[in-house]
């Protein structure tokens, strides 16, 4: 999600992904730029300036997704509520050219399935210079892609990512209640629960829990 989006929005677009146990692809393989080679041309990069578009049109594309046809609730938008795209451009430009030590920066990340994004990931720094330790975290995934361990792999390229910058001792991220399959990829990964806000959102007639999770970067590296 974007700065036009509020950091509530931003912070609880949560992955749609198979419970633990159902892992990444094992010809998957990364390195500290991000890049991961899942194989049978699947591929998870870095998104860049070049690709501002492409992941906008992958995010107005998602959304409508979000609590229809099966597919849990995961995103804070009704369907007369839609996704602000016209407006999100300029400030993701914004906020991937800025260093890790600015506020509001953002590093962007994408699933390709041949050059079709399928997915994307996102880490961004707070509002002000004395959150430069933390980062929140926000991810989605195509429903016709879900259940492919892609989701995992994502949230893995992500956090080896951030266990790279020493500026980072913090991922946080919120997801909403009823999203089991993205809360259960959470934990297995590290995250912990730390609080929930009963009836933080209400979307077209559901009063939505969000859960608040977060992931000890330290700890990674000791």
């Amino acid at each position: 999600m974007t700065d036009d989006e509020t950091s509530d929005a931003r912070r609880v677009r949560a992955a749609r992904e198979m419970p633990a146990g159902h892992g990444p692809p094992t010809t998957s393989a990364g390195d500290a730029s991000g890049v991961r080679d899942l194989g049978d041309g699947l591929l998870i990069r870095p998104l860049t300036v070049e690709d501002v578009d492409l992941r906008l049109a992958h995010v107005q594309a998602l959304v409508p997704e979000s609590g229809r046809d099966g597919t849990p609730l995961f995103a804070p938008y009704g369907r007369d509520d839609p996704y602000p795209v016209d407006t999100a451009r300029a400030s993701t430009l914004e906020r991937w050219t800025r260093s890790l030590d600015v506020p509001r920066w953002g590093r962007s990340w994408g699933v390709f399935d041949g050059d079709a994004l399928v997915g994307d990931g996102e880490l961004h720094g707070g509002d002000l210079r004395s959150l430069l330790h933390r980062t929140t975290l926000g991810m989605g995934l195509r429903r016709s892609h879900c259940g492919r361990g892609l989701g995992r792999a994502l949230l893995t390229t992500l956090v080896d990512w951030a266990v790279a910058q020493p500026i980072l001792d913090w991922i946080d991220l919120g997801v909403f209640e009823g999203n089991a399959p993205a809360r259960a990829l959470y934990r297995a990964l590290g995250f912990v629960e730390t609080g929930r806000a009963v009836d933080r959102f209400r979307v077209d007639g559901a009063h939505v829990t969000d859960i608040s999770m977060t992931l000890d970067l330290r700890a990674r590296r000791a």
